[in-house]
């Protein structure tokens, strides 16, 4: 195991000092404290590993058996586990090869902005409380419905919506009268256009009539 640190001299420096064969003109300094008013106050059965001059930047290391405060020991109440802490400064973890996180209660991210700069692949559901939303294109290329944006993405949520007067029903899923089937827009009833309908390409039919 190894550790170094670099502590800034001042006039409250400590340090450890070793005087071989009681001789004080060969002293050896064993370590380097730094100023004790900067030093963190671990409680009973936790442990630091911080900044030098900064107990603010900090690993921490505490078991969950502590003992209570007593005249003794201390016990400041933090919670037991490894924390970190690097106060206004960032927290970096880089390698070549994998990077391995596993909980069993679960995983808690919180920030105003996730990034996620490459594939992204979800081995369970996706279950989104707000909005989702696209910039790009959207697609399913497995079985079931993955429709465009606009009216027909209604459908994948099998959203209810009220038929034309005269319908044979009050309400019908969506998503039995707009669907999507090998990459083309079937549309299950009639298709009425308030407007122009513009068609760039073949239009297909067994039957026309004139209104």
């Amino acid at each position: 195991m190894g550790y170094v640190a670099h502590v800034k001299a001042s006039e409250k420096t400590e340090v450890i000092t070793l005087d071989i064969g009681a001789d004080s003109s060969r002293r050896v300094v064993l370590a380097v404290l730094g100023d004790r008013a900067t030093h963190p106050q671990p409680d009973e059965g936790e442990a630091y590993y911080y900044a030098p001059g900064n107990n603010k930047i900090a690993i921490r290391i505490k078991t969950a058996d502590a003992g209570a405060a007593s005249a003794t020991t201390r016990n400041s109440g933090r919670a037991a586990g490894i924390h970190m802490d690097s106060a206004d400064e960032t927290i970096s973890a880089k390698s070549t090869k994998s990077f391995s996180v596993e909980a069993t209660e679960g995983i808690n991210l919180k920030t105003n902005l996730h990034t996620l700069d490459g594939h992204v692949l979800i081995k369970g559901n996706l279950n989104v409380e707000h909005d989702l939303r696209f910039g790009g294109e959207g697609y399913k290329p497995s079985d079931g419905e993955w429709l465009a944006g606009g009216v027909a993405a209604v459908a994948a949520l099998g959203v209810q919506v009220a038929e034309p007067a005269g319908g044979v029903a009050d309400k019908v899923p969506l998503s039995r009268m707009i669907r999507i089937e090998r990459g083309a827009v079937v549309v299950s009833g009639d298709l009425i256009v308030d407007g122009d309908l513009q068609v760039r390409g073949t239009v297909t039919a067994t039957e026309f009539v004139k209104a």
